[in-house]
């Protein structure tokens, strides 16, 4: 009897028009590099009726339909995945490359996603995503690691169709551009070792009496989390920080708003873009080490903060799709 391999899994992921309507067919199929394709977590609750030695009923309260996957930050999936988090692209160019700029929406796209490992397939119906997390380390390649809830959920529906992006480029820090300020709205280029911007929505799942399956999904507020990991040469930027100076010298009484901007490159056409204007970044004494070695300081946020006028975070992407 042979096993099921592991190595044998992809993802398909397609928008779909509205809701309650699966699309046919994926829009692209990536390789994962981690997760799992499907979730299926059935609340089965043992009830606690008095009379007996031991309990002799149970019921099914919920079932959870989502899941947690990890792949490589190829154009095509990350546009995909900025607007399933985002929800508002404007797209400019009348021909390739085109350029996508993401801002924070109240809505948010419905998606069909197929799955499968080996031979066994599952399709995941009105799906939302709840966190997009982008990062790296060092000079690895970007992981975008994708959190999703599901309305439904369907087993041995074969993915068909769908472009497979295995074997193009994905974007990875070589040659980007860091900019980052601990206490203003302008960043300067600083030497940055990692990085991270979770993106989330707080999507909750609605549940009714006669089905354990959910039957809608909630989104709560955005927020946009960052975490940049920087070597430095003296703590001007932990003082920035903490005091709203570099040069300070006592802590700010008033929240200090620091901004950040990323910009990498696979080729003329591909770019990437995020950038945030105004981050409460909060940073911590370093801590000594008796083994010696450089000093890392991390300037880290629960969320980024926008107005009625500017956005807490702005992705700007350019490659060959014409929209998303």
């Amino acid at each position: 009897m042979a096993t099921i391999n592991k190595l044998d899994s992809a993802l398909g992921i397609a928008k779909q028009t509205v809701q309650g309507t699966p699309a046919a067919a994926p829009t692209i199929v990536v390789p994962l590099i981690g997760g799992a394709v499907a979730g299926f977590d059935a609340s089965k609750t043992v009830d606690p009726e008095t009379g007996q030695v031991y309990s002799t009923n149970a019921f099914l309260d919920t079932i959870a339909s989502g899941f947690d996957v990890s792949t490589r930050a190829y154009p095509e999936m990350l546009g995909i995945s900025l607007m399933g988090v985002l929800g508002k692209c404007v797209t400019t160019g009348a021909a390739a490359p085109f350029t996508h700029v993401f801002t924070p929406d109240k809505d948010t796209p419905w998606h069909t996603i197929w799955g499968y490992v080996g031979a066994q397939a599952v399709r995941s119906t009105d799906a939302k995503f709840d966190k997009l997390s982008i990062s790296w380390s060092g000079n690895k390649p970007l992981d975008l690691q994708m959190t999703l809830a599901a309305l439904g959920i369907e087993f041995d529906v074969p993915m068909t169709g769908g472009v497979e992006v295995a074997g193009t480029k994905y974007f990875t820090p070589a040659n980007g551009v860091f900019k980052i300020s601990a206490h203003d709205g302008t960043p300067v280029e600083t030497a940055i070792t990692a990085f991270s911007a979770e993106l989330s929505r707080d999507v909750s799942a609605e549940y009714y009496s006669g089905d354990p399956m959910p039957g809608d999904l909630s989104t709560g507020r955005f927020k946009a989390a960052p975490s940049i990991t920087i070597k430095p040469s003296d703590l001007a930027a932990f003082k920035a920080a903490a005091t709203g100076s570099p040069t300070g010298t006592t802590p700010s009484k008033t929240i200090v708003y620091g901004s950040y901007e990323v910009n990498l490159t696979i080729d003329a056409g591909t770019t990437l873009k995020i950038e945030s204007p105004r981050v409460p970044f909060a940073v911590s004494w370093p801590e000594s080490d008796p083994s010696g070695g450089a000093v890392e300081l991390e300037l880290k946020a629960e969320d980024s903060l926008g107005t009625a006028t500017i956005m807490p975070i702005t992705v700007t992407l350019t490659d060959s799709v014409a929209t998303y």
